[in-house]
């Protein structure tokens, strides 16, 4: 399985992660997680859940996951150390994306969220 690495820049701009994400999936089929090839048609995001840029981050943010599950891949969120706007912000793209939300408050609890991530999307 590949993983898409990336870097940290100091903006948090959700909405264009996603709409960039959303190429890699055009190859593979439509369910969450095709029995052919194994491809997963989903997103982890690792994230605060509060996207910074643009005119309207939010409102913006959550336009592009409703792209990205409109086009059959569903999206889960980890946040560490979410504040009471962050939650909101992370409930609401994790209900629109089809996906989970795992709240975090230590970098180290990270491998357990991802592979938990991975079954519960794989339906075992």
């Amino acid at each position: 399985r590949t993983m898409v690495k990336v870097k940290v820049c100091g903006i948090t701009n959700i909405a264009d992660a996603l709409r960039r994400a959303l190429p890699l999936f055009s190859s593979a089929p439509s369910s969450a997680l095709s029995s052919t090839n194994g491809r997963a048609r989903h997103i982890l995001l690792l994230s605060d859940a509060l996207p910074t840029s643009g005119e309207h981050p939010v409102e913006e943010t959550l336009e592009a996951v409703s792209l990205v599950r409109n086009a059959g891949v569903t999206i889960s969120l980890v946040g560490i150390q979410l504040d009471r706007k962050g939650r909101e912000v992370a409930k609401k793209i994790t209900e629109l994306g089809g996906g989970r939300l795992f709240l975090v408050r230590n970098v180290a609890e990270l491998d357990v969220v991802v592979l938990e991530d991975y079954w519960e999307m794989k339906g075992e």
